[in-house]
């Protein structure tokens, strides 16, 4: 492995019981390091540090204890770790440990993300950090054939929460690992996922930790909700198209058009873990999130009842009928106004003239063919009488 970095330094952080001390001894980092006699499973009660020898490369592993989930023991466990990162020279890599079984991304999660962001004050944070998953051995055990479950659903969630609580920092994906907590010899992915964790730790720049400030108190409840204000309103005339029988289209009333302009502002109500002022139990502060309002546009049509209106005419020889056919705002259409019977004239005498010849020639042709029928009638009949 390529170690730019001579001696990398990763945190180890995540809730209590998410397996940071058996990672720690699947790094191959002895009990007798510790201070005290640490039992298996028994946790870790302050933040401690080791250097190993991972296949030549000095790595310097930082464990802390698990992050409790009541708010004030949250808050004393992570400025703990505040205090001790003081003494530490600088961290690399900042590695949130939680079992397999907690694929669901927690409060108590965002909020130790948060605490470790304004801790650091810098927005590449999220570039130093992964997740590292513990017990992955019991994948196919929880999630059946849904191995994909973190990549899909844990993943997109975690940077989701990350980029809606600041906007445009995380410039890189955040990277997972899993790795398998079974005691005795170590499985051949698990080994992989490792050395793949640690190159990536020493591919990182470090984080400066001398000038650590413990932020203000954990924002332990944050309320998204909106502000709707109506920027503008108009009221004008609706027209409706209107086309009559000569071709021509005409615009005509037909109630009115009301547009009604709505600005929305996002907004983001905090209230933190502890009162900023003791003598103020329920102050908290509301934020405004750095995106651009949005606005929107509402028609609404009052007093309507149609969308256009047609005037057709039919000639059928010298009977002309004429009616208007409507379309109304539901869709449905429906006739008024039919009359007919010579409503209209024609438009001039030649016209009249065609319609009178076309009439006769039409008349003559009909006779003429009665007259071929009924001369030939007798024939047939002849024809039928002879045959029978």
């Amino acid at each position: 492995m390529q170690m730019p970095n001579e001696r990398p330094h990763i945190l180890l952080i995540g809730p209590e019981v998410s397996g940071k001390t058996t990672l720690w001894r699947t790094l191959g980092i002895p009990e007798t390091v510790r201070s005290g006699v640490i039992l298996p499973g028994a946790g870790t009660d302050a933040p401690q540090s080791a250097l190993i020898n991972w296949k030549g490369c000095p790595v310097e592993v930082i464990d802390t204890s698990g992050i409790p989930s009541n708010e004030q023991e949250e808050r004393d466990a992570l400025e703990q770790i505040t205090h001790f990162l003081k003494n530490s020279p600088q961290v690399n890599l900042i590695c949130y440990v939680l079992t397999i079984a907690e694929y669901r991304a927690s409060d108590g999660m965002f909020s130790t993300l948060q605490y470790i962001r304004n801790m650091f004050g810098r927005t590449d944070v999220w570039s130093h950090m992964c997740v590292v998953v513990t017990h992955s051995e019991r994948q196919s055990e929880i999630f059946g054939e849904n191995h994909d479950i973190f990549q899909t659903y844990f993943k997109p969630g975690l940077e989701s929460f990350i980029d809606a609580e600041y906007e445009n920092e995380r410039t890189d994906p955040i990277r997972l690992f899993f790795v398998d907590s079974k005691v005795g010899q170590m499985d051949p992915e698990t080994e992989l996922e490792l050395d793949q964790l640690i190159e990536f730790a020493s591919s990182l720049n470090p984080l400066p930790t001398t000038n650590l400030i413990i932020p203000d108190p954990l924002i332990h409840k944050l309320t998204h909700y909106q502000e709707t204000n109506i920027v503008s309103e108009q009221t004008v005339p609706r027209l409706i198209e209107v086309t009559h029988t000569d071709g021509t289209v005409a615009h005509a009333p037909d109630g009115e058009v009301k547009t009604t302009v709505t600005e929305t502002r996002y907004l983001t109500k905090c209230e933190y873990a502890a009162p900023l002022d003791p003598t103020q139990p329920d102050q908290y502060c509301i934020v405004s999130e750095e995106r651009e309002p949005e606005y929107s546009v509402e028609e609404e049509i009052i007093g309507a009842t149609m969308l256009r209106k047609h005037y057709c005419l039919e000639r059928d020889f010298q009977v002309l009928r004429a009616w208007t056919l409507v379309t109304w705002l539901d869709g449905t259409t429906s006739i008024e106004d039919e009359e007919e019977e010579n409503l209209f004239q024609p438009q001039d005498a030649n016209e009249a003239n065609r319609d009178q010849e076309w009439m006769a020639q039409a008349t003559e042709s009909f006779r003429l063919i009665g007259a071929v029928f009924d001369a030939f009638v007798p024939i047939g009949q002849l024809l039928a009488d002879t045959l029978s």
